[in-house]
């Protein structure tokens, strides 16, 4: 098995309603994501076309891209569902942590991947330049 990754961003907002420090508060973040796939050598020598792998990637991140990412719970949630803001929602049943946001965006994608023929290995998310989380998927999806 061959291993190739790619790097993107994308940026949203979110807060982490059960925290007691400032993540509490709602915030913004440019994420960026690494996503390592593997497979079989084919096709010339590829284990998947670069231009490929990067649209599937963006059209998941797309699904991300300039939301708001609260729990489920957060009261949030009805004030800006109410009409009263035009925003874009992302729920989640869990607290948008960077590690719950890296198993979620690897489970979307891990099923897409799948029918490319490659399997997800890992991803690493970064919420700030020096903080992220490592996933790694290998076996699991």
């Amino acid at each position: 098995m061959a291993t190739i990754g790619i790097r993107r961003t994308f940026d949203a907002a979110h807060r982490l309603f059960n925290h007691l420090g400032k993540c509490h508060n709602l915030h913004g973040h440019t994420y960026i994501i690494e996503i390592v796939v593997g497979g079989e050598e084919r096709d010339g020598g590829m284990v998947l076309d670069f231009y490929l792998l990067s649209q599937v990637i963006q059209e998941e991140l797309n699904n991300w891209d300039h939301r708001v990412i609260l729990q489920r719970v957060d009261p949030l949630v009805d004030l800006l569902c109410s009409g009263a803001l035009d925003c874009c929602i992302m729920l989640m049943d869990d607290e948008p942590t960077v590690e719950h946001l890296a198993a979620r965006i690897a489970g979307d994608l891990g099923l897409t991947l799948g029918t490319h023929g490659v399997e997800l290995i890992s991803i690493r998310l970064y919420e700030t330049p020096n903080c992220w989380a490592d996933k790694h998927f290998q076996g699991e999806l």
